[in-house]
């Protein structure tokens, strides 16, 4: 017992006080690997030391850094921290710097002293943290407009949504022996993969090929070198990464492939045009008119003021998910007269992303005329729809009668919004009510029903609504027969960007039991009378009759 006294006080003791230190932490943790580099350059990076600590403790204290073992090939160059003193949260940085000769598998450590014991006295007790370095020297250089040679990165900046842009890079040798590329010498990856391709390698003379050390590609391939052209083409305003992967046979240490990847990049910008249609639901539709001016063509005779017939394909529209719809344009004109007139463009996208697209007027005899055009597909996740109520509750509604509740719809979009309202739930009915019926859709007096004459509907929605129109939906609850306590439903609103659901609730109340039973039939009917007996004094009749057997079976018991 004195024992586990003695070791629960001790425990207590132990865990009743605890030191208050400083902690270091050095970012990049080991081991750091600076991955492939070109011979003769140099990658540099920066090791940022900082106390994580407690922040009542004293300071961290760096008394020292240094490249004590491995490769020379990895040197400090820059160093804010030995000497200082970090409190709490505060950091210090120290630069090294790789610089491979030699197609080499490199390694060496970075080794900082510190103190970490809080006190006024600097660097009497002291530990090391040991970073461990790695890297490879590898013969393949690359060289190009917006490209890191050090870090095999290329970089195409910000570039429209819907256009293209262009680079090419150069490879080339940076050892005394030939570097061998193999056919094809390389291949794309997207990051993430399965994203929609925004790179693609254009052209490439490296295929096979073969290339010797020049002594003046120092900066730049200069000679004999091979290049590959890669173009990026985003799809949407986001970033975009890629690989492009180097196929090479001799390129790294041991002879062996260098596993050299340019890395690439873009991001994808919002393109400005001349009729911008905004973000608009999955399936949706905005119709935008553009304005066409030109001159009349000339035919060429000498009799002036002749009437020109104009080509029915004079306005095409280029782009996905943009067509044309109605256009004022006239199907002839005067000669050298100016003909203005609009065209409606329809943008309906059925997939997420910005897309771009063009009107174009191809004039007889005359140069065409282009507005550009751009949109987006909005997610599935935005809303869409305004509803008047979040959730519909009837309360407590008695058989054989229906209450009644209505809620507002408001589209909310720029966008025409096609939907039909549909209801789950026995007893839940709905009656559409002022919601305007969709193209070549007629009502019948409380719905939206297909036309049986042509124009035929080409949706599968019977209803629309126009950008910030309301309408309203009646919505109303009548008990089946056998329904018992709460029942349940729901309001179906499905658009082609989303299904919009309102749950709903009713309690049908249980039927009480009769407060009395029934009479029993009476006994020996006819006409010689007899004797006749309700149900309740058959029940008193019993229960005395049963009394006197009850109070002698009790005292027999009671006797035992």
């Amino acid at each position: 017992m004195r024992k586990l006294l003695a070791l629960t006080f001790g425990v207590l003791i132990t865990s009743s006080f605890s030191i208050s230190q400083p902690v270091i932490r050095i970012f990049p943790s080991s081991p750091y690997d600076y991955g492939p580099t070109t011979i003769d350059t140099t990658k540099t990076t920066d090791f940022a030391i900082t106390n994580i600590g407690d922040p009542t403790a004293g300071p961290l204290r760096i008394c020292g850094v240094s490249v004590p073992s491995g490769f020379q090939n990895f040197k400090i160059v820059g160093d804010s921290c030995s000497g200082s003193s970090l409190n709490y949260g505060v950091s210090c940085t120290i630069s090294v710097r790789f610089e491979p000769h030699q197609k080499l598998a490199y390694s060496g450590t970075l080794a900082v002293v510190y103190d970490d014991d809080g006190d006024t006295t600097a660097c009497n007790t002291q530990k090391t943290a040991i970073v461990n370095l790695t890297g490879k020297g590898v013969a393949i250089k690359i060289s190009g407009p917006g490209c890191d040679p050090s870090r095999f990165i290329c970089d195409f900046g910000d570039v429209s949504v819907g256009s293209n842009a262009y680079k090419t890079v150069r490879v080339c040798n940076a050892s005394g022996d030939t570097l061998t590329l193999l056919n094809p010498a390389f291949n794309l990856i997207e990051n993430p993969v399965g994203d929609i391709p925004a790179f693609g390698l254009i052209t490439t003379n490296c295929n096979g090929a073969s290339l010797n050390f020049f002594a003046g590609n120092t900066d730049d391939c200069v000679n004999n070198y091979c290049e590959l052209q890669l173009a990026f083409s985003p799809q949407d305003t986001k970033n975009y990464f890629g690989t492009a992967n180097i196929n090479d046979a001799n390129g790294g240490p041991g002879n062996q492939s260098a596993g050299v990847g340019i890395f690439l990049k873009g991001n994808g910008i919002y393109p400005s045009a001349d009729i911008d249609f905004g973000t608009v639901p999955l399936g949706s539709f905005v119709d935008r008119f553009v304005n066409i001016s030109f001159t009349c063509p000339n035919n060429g005779n000498a009799t002036p003021g002749e009437t020109i017939t104009l080509p029915d394909s004079l306005v095409s529209v280029s782009g996905t998910y943009f067509s044309i719809g109605s256009s004022s344009c006239p199907t002839s004109c005067i000669e050298n007269q100016t003909v203005s007139c609009n065209v409606a463009v329809r943008f309906q996208p059925f997939t997420s992303g910005v897309f771009t697209g063009r009107v174009i007027v191809a004039v007889p005899n005359g140069s065409s005329i282009e507005r550009t055009l751009v949109g987006r597909g909005g997610p599935a996740t935005q809303n869409f729809l305004s509803l008047s109520s979040s959730s519909i509750d009837f309360g407590t509604v008695p058989r054989f009668s229906s209450v009644g509740k209505v809620i507002v719809v408001r589209n909310i979009t720029s966008s025409t919004l096609e939907f039909n309202v549909a209801v789950a739930g026995s007893g839940f009915f709905t009656n559409v009510v002022g919601c305007t019926c969709n193209d070549n859709y007629v009502s019948n007096g409380t719905e939206c029903i297909p036309s049986t004459t042509p124009p035929l509907p080409t949706s599968t929605r019977a209803y629309k609504l126009r950008p910030g129109e309301v309408c309203s939906i009646a919505v109303g609850f009548s008990p089946p027969l056998s329904a018992r306590g709460t029942l349940g439903g729901v309001l179906i609103f499905d658009t082609q960007a989303q299904a919009v659901s309102v749950p709903m609730t009713a309690q049908v109340p249980t039927s009480n039991p009769p407060t009395t039973p029934p009479s029993l039939p009476s006994v020996g009917s006819g006409g010689g009378g007899g004797c006749t007996m309700g149900y309740g004094n058959a029940s008193l009749f019993f229960a005395w009759f049963f009394v006197p057997f009850a109070l002698l079976s009790k005292r027999l018991f009671n006797r035992r």
